[in-house]
């Protein structure tokens, strides 16, 4: 068994969002494979912010493959700020290769043209039942609505 972690986040932005609208026109309603950890509501959920603040919500306004996600605001007080969402316990989960997350982002950079809002990187911290632990990077917000991150991973 492995428990995971999950250091990641994303400003929500003030208008609604739809769901994907390739998701949409395929009618996808679930994803390729079930959640080990399912995000829908931010019950369960906890947050650490260093140099920051950061809250989390259960947020009706971004809809994935259920009526609600977890929605993390948060901003900088300071240099070098972190926030860390966890689940409350560890999750057990079978041994895996892969990770895969959905993420809503509202940081992009086409061609020069400067968003307001910092890209955000993203890293999974894993721990094994014997304690040791790794982590793994899994990119940076620099994309609008949602995208789904495809991680092969390799403990260490």
């Amino acid at each position: 068994m492995i428990e995971m972690a999950l250091a990641f986040g994303w400003a929500i932005l003030s208008r609604a969002a739809e769901r994907p609208h390739e998701l949409l026109q395929a009618g996808r309603v679930s994803d390729a494979r079930p959640a080990v950890c399912k995000m829908d509501s931010a019950d369960g959920w906890m947050v650490d912010a260093q140099m920051s603040v950061a809250t989390l919500t259960t947020d009706a306004g971004h809809p994935l493959f259920a009526d609600t996600c977890i929605g993390l605001t948060y901003r900088a007080n300071g240099r070098d700020p972190m926030v860390m969402m966890r689940p409350c316990e560890p999750v057990p989960v079978d041994p895996f290769d892969t990770l895969t997350l959905w993420v809503f982002g509202n940081s992009v950079n086409i061609y020069g043209n400067r968003n307001p809002t910092p890209q955000v990187d993203i890293h999974a911290e894993f721990e094994t039942p014997e304690g040791k632990r790794w982590s793994k990077a899994i990119g940076r917000i620099q994309h609008l609505e949602w995208h789904q991150f495809y991680i092969p991973l390799s403990e260490g």
